[in-house]
């Protein structure tokens, strides 16, 4: 599990396996707001799911 500026968070084996890591929702409003990838989304080219 990797961070937006590639900080990992976690690492699983090569099995199966389940990871989780805590976040920080302050990093991710900061990475949102220095990122905007969703405002560069475009549905009109991919539809919906």
């Amino acid at each position: 599990m990797v961070e937006a500026d590639g900080e990992v968070l976690a690492e699983a084996g090569s099995g199966q396996t389940v990871i989780c890591a805590d976040i920080s929702l302050s990093r991710r409003d900061l990475f949102r707001r220095e990122i905007p990838c969703f405002s560069h989304r475009r549905p009109d080219v991919y539809g919906r799911w």
